[in-house]
């Protein structure tokens, strides 16, 4: 019969059978496959040949991308109306305005009917414009005439040289013929002239490069003398070379431009 053993210095022998330990190798090999909640991964050091990074396929280059990229495209060309419409579009702009009395309402459809100097065909608008009120105010009354002088002035658009030289023609070839329909015809076109002549817009000398209608007329150095007449202060003699302007344009022998400068009035 066996019993407990006991070694050399007196202390019981455990001996374990073959199935508990067997047993107790497996629930440790079995453990160590699970991680717990408090152990931590373990950490691997990178080898030298590391795994390439997949690819998206078909993945265009930069300048690819750039080039199917869709470009923005270019703003709309403005539309402008055509001169005739100008033309029509000015009278109705002034109509308005002489019923509204809304003034910059009125430059502000001026200037959108012209566009801008960079704009195609804006000199050409802009002569249209000025040519079509002129003609409105040779027709008109002194107290109509300077409430549009007010709105044209503000419109800088047409206040070039260039496009008030071109604006201009076709009422001083035509104004001793309006003049038979508009007796006053000629003293409203000296209001506009006067008015671009003090702004400093127009040099008075201008009138001399007017067309040959105009200048041939005996009545040109009059209506250059009433120009001279409103632009000068009061009580102070005209500058010399606006009174050669009057002078070069007087037809009748013996006549004076200081006694025509004189002679004129500025009102009505």
């Amino acid at each position: 019969e066996l019993g407990p053993q006991v070694d050399e210095d007196g202390f019981t022998k455990v001996v374990r059978s073959s199935s508990t330990t067997a047993l107790n190798r497996s629930i440790s090999e079995g453990m160590s496959l699970q991680t717990s909640p408090q152990s931590k991964p373990m950490l691997r050091r990178a080898t030298s040949h590391s795994i390439p990074r997949p690819q998206p396929l078909n993945t265009p280059t930069t300048a690819a991308a750039k080039e199917k990229t869709p470009k923005t495209p270019p703003p709309a060309k403005k539309k402008f109306p055509s001169l005739e419409e100008c033309e029509n579009k000015t009278k109705n702009i002034f109509k308005e305005y002489f019923v509204g009395g809304d003034t910059d309402d009125a430059v502000l459809s001026v200037e959108e009917l012209v566009g801008n100097e960079d704009d195609e065909g804006s000199v050409e608008r802009g002569a249209k414009v000025v040519e079509a009120s002129v003609f409105l105010i040779l027709e008109m009354k002194q107290a109509d005439t300077e409430k549009m002088l007010t709105v044209l002035l503000k419109c800088k658009c047409l206040l070039s040289p260039q496009i008030l030289a071109v604006g201009l023609h076709d009422p001083f070839e035509f104004l001793y013929d309006i003049k038979i329909d508009a007796p006053h015809a000629d003293f409203m076109m000296a209001l506009v002239i006067a008015a671009l002549v003090r702004e400093g817009i127009l040099p008075l000398p201008l009138l001399l490069q007017a067309p040959d209608m105009f200048k041939s007329n005996p009545n040109s150095a009059k209506f250059a003398a009433v120009v001279v007449k409103m632009i000068s202060p009061p009580e102070s003699p005209p500058s010399e070379e606006h009174v050669e302007v009057v002078q070069n344009l007087v037809q009748k022998d013996g006549e004076k431009a200081t006694d025509l400068i004189d002679q004129a009035k500025t009102t009505l």
